[in-house]
């Protein structure tokens, strides 16, 4: 395997472990639950880091930017025949 590839795991199960040591708050205290939570923050922008190439790749070859799709398709789904109107004007 790239040495990448195994980081990406690594930090992966760390972020999973750490989750599940934050849903045991009671028994690991107050502070531990802080720092676990410091430390749980700063794996998750090691992860981020890590896969930049994929956050790249969400934009490309789209009009509309990743949020903004989203957004247009709530509102389709949710305000149904004002949609057309609401998602012209968010686009435009």
């Amino acid at each position: 395997m790239k040495i990448k590839k195994i980081c990406r795991l690594c930090v992966d199960a760390a972020m999973l472990a750490v989750t599940v040591l934050l849903m045991a708050s009671k028994r690991t205290g107050i502070m531990l639950y802080i720092l676990l939570g410091v430390v749980l923050f700063v794996l998750l922008v090691i992860h981020n880091t890590l896969n930049a190439s994929w956050w790249g790749s969400v934009n490309a070859n789209r009009k509309m930017s990743f949020f903004a799709g989203m957004e247009c398709h709530f509102l389709r789904s949710a305000c149904g025949g004002y949609a057309a109107l609401i998602t012209r004007y968010l686009s435009a």
